[in-house]
């Protein structure tokens, strides 16, 4: 292929009939170059016959977001400058939506990625994967809001993430994460209620509050157990799923359940494979 494109340009150079006989199959070749030269571990070539294109403001976005992919690590702003310039091609390219998400993923930029993905699901509103990483979103959130101190703001980060995970649900009634992401919320405010519990003194005020605050708790439990069910049912190698279920049963006292799921623990611990689920949801 190289060897194509440098006979086209002695034959240019010396006024005789080219081999693309426009420039719309030119940059089709040298697309491909591009591509294969990646593939063939030849990165300096690539990004030469990339950069080209990029000049030209080839309208391709895989161009813009390979570039992307190739500077991030080494020079963000060039990176980035890259993926501007793909928008400019082409606006509303998903793709290249996708590589501005994965990019503030990493950075934890979520109003960024809020905004992102508001944008994705709109262009592509049949992809259950966009609702569940929203949703992940706003649980984070959620939680930077409940670790402040702003209980009104963290309740509101709650119910859209949870909105927004169901909404992956209904999607994709098999979907493993959302299931495990609304257990988890639920389990987690448990458990920061739990730790309020042990910093109780032994007053009868706070034996009041002990009281409260542990009915509390109990309520999130329960209300995350099934949905750590459902995702053991789905994946019953996940470890965290595991842990979790064992955590669950324990602050309920069920300790017959804390042992089986201790001992697949274990299994999986031992490099073992767990072939059926112990629950069937």
């Amino acid at each position: 292929l190289k060897e194509v494109y440098e006979i086209h340009n002695i034959l240019v150079a010396n006024e005789r009939d080219p081999i693309f006989e426009n420039e719309e199959e030119l940059n089709n070749h040298l697309y491909i170059l591009g591509i294969t030269g990646l593939q063939a571990g030849q990165r300096e070539d690539a990004e030469r016959f990339l950069r080209k294109l990029y000049e030209k403001r080839f309208d391709e976005p895989r161009v813009y977001t390979t570039l992307f992919e190739l500077y991030i690590q080494e020079d963000e702003d060039r990176a980035l400058a890259y993926l501007e310039a793909g928008k400019e091609v082409d606006p509303e390219n998903i793709d290249i939506l996708y590589a501005e998400i994965n990019y503030y993923i990493s950075k934890g930029d979520y109003q960024q990625l809020q905004e992102k993905l508001t944008l994705a699901i709109e262009m592509d509103p049949d992809n259950h994967s966009l609702y569940n990483v929203l949703g992940n979103v706003f649980m984070t959130l959620m939680t930077d809001a409940f670790e402040e101190g702003d209980s009104a703001l963290a309740e509101e980060y709650f119910v859209t993430s949870r909105q927004y995970l169901e909404q992956a649900i209904e999607m994709e009634p098999n979907f493993f994460e959302p299931y495990y992401t609304i257990g988890s919320m639920y389990f987690n405010r448990g458990a920061v209620i739990t730790q309020r519990m042990n910093e109780l003194g032994m007053s009868r005020e706070d034996q009041r509050k002990y009281e409260e605050y542990n009915k509390q708790a109990n309520a999130y439990f329960d209300k995350a157990l099934p949905f750590f069910q459902k995702s053991e049912s789905l994946e019953p190698n996940d470890v965290t799923t595991l842990i979790a279920l064992r955590e669950v049963y324990a602050r309920m006292q069920d300790f017959e359940m804390v042992q089986e799921f201790a001992e697949r623990l274990s299994r999986l611990e031992a490099g073992e494979k767990i072939e059926s689920p112990f629950f069937n949801k």
